[in-house]
Order: structure tokens, then C-alpha cells, then sequence
């Protein structure tokens, strides 16, 4: 098992929302939140979404997918709000998780839990079929 190290800065927290329009509730839930983490002694970013390709529109080299990337690496936790549509999220909030490295990582800690939990076997990958966000 590992050994816990405390962290030498602020929690960092990175707010995703998935609407376009300034007025967005998603978006400004996102911002109350953000408020409401700082207060609470995080460190808030705010992705906005405006200019994201959709996934396999444009290279991976894309600033915007770029940006998005590298405030996931950043972030310790995301907090994700979304308008839904026909009770899923909408198609730009499922951009910004595609092209996000959340996924990604969510995927390596699930694999390292595992394999903590079944040593000295070894899991090597991890499927997600469908991830549900509510």
C-alpha cells in the first residue's frame, strides 16, 4: 500500500459546465460552486467551453482541447454541471469529457485501487461501456 503525503498547496479544483449561453444555469451553478469551494479554502479554475471542437472535428493538437487537458492534469477534483436534454447530458458536456484527461485518470486510480486490492494479481486495462453522470 502507499504511504498517505499531505499536500503543500490549496485543494485544486477545476469547474466544467456544459452550455454555451452566458446565462446558462449550469454555468452559473459552476460559478457559485467555484465561489463556495475558494471560500472554503480550494483553488478554483473554470474551463470555458466556448471554441471546444467536437471529438475527431479537429487534431488533438487543438489549443482548446490542449487548455482542457491540461487543467485536468492540474485539477485534483472536477466538479462537472450540465444542462440535460431528453434526460442526458448534452452533446458539448460529453466533448469536454471526451477530451478531458478526467476519464483517463479515473481509469489509472481505478486500476491502481484494484490492484492494491487483489496483489499480486494485475489488472492491465479498464472499459468503460457507459459512464453515467447525474
Amino acid at each position: 500500500m502507499s504511504s498517505v503525503i499531505a499536500s503543500r498547496h490549496k485543494p485544486r479544483f477545476l469547474m466544467l459546465y456544459g452550455s454555451l449561453r452566458e446565462r446558462s444555469y449550469s454555468r452559473l451553478v459552476s460559478f457559485e460552486a467555484a465561489r463556495l469551494l475558494e471560500a472554503m479554502g480550494g483553488e478554483v479554475r473554470i474551463f470555458d467551453p466556448a471554441g471546444l471542437p467536437l471529438p475527431d472535428s479537429e487534431p488533438d493538437s487543438h489549443p482548446k482541447v490542449q487548455e482542457l487537458r491540461e487543467l485536468a492534469r492540474w485539477a485534483e477534483g472536477m466538479v462537472w454541471t450540465s444542462p440535460e436534454r431528453h434526460g442526458a447530458m448534452t452533446g458539448f458536456s460529453r466533448s469536454e469529457v471526451t477530451d478531458s484527461e478526467g476519464v483517463y485518470r479515473l481509469k489509472e486510480e481505478l486500476r491502481r485501487r484494484i490492484n492494491v486490492a487483489i496483489f499480486p494479481a494485475q489488472v492491465d486495462g479498464i472499459l468503460f461501456k457507459e459512464i453515467l453522470v447525474q
